[in-house]
């Protein structure tokens, strides 16, 4: 999933091809936006560290979270 939305009747004309690559969950790998910005924590990353320490749940960073709320969360991120 690239992360593109359309609606049902647009998608069967669209010229657009996905193109995320293995490996990438927004569309770019990390390291890229690192090599633009390297001074710079990305956007999504700052988000997501925020949540994580805003709820103080313990071990987090080091128990794996289940793929469906994953998914899920990436979801809620492309909005």
């Amino acid at each position: 999933m690239c992360g593109l939305a359309f609606h049902r009747k647009c998608m069967e004309v669209c010229q657009l091809e996905c193109e995320q690559k293995k490996g990438t969950v927004f569309g770019v790998d990390l390291s890229v936006i690192l090599q633009d910005r390297p001074d710079e924590v990305p956007f999504v990353v700052r988000c997501c560290t925020n949540e994580i320490e805003s709820r103080a749940l313990s071990g987090v960073y080091r128990v794996s979270g289940s793929k469906p709320r994953i998914q899920k969360l990436e979801r809620g991120l492309y909005l």
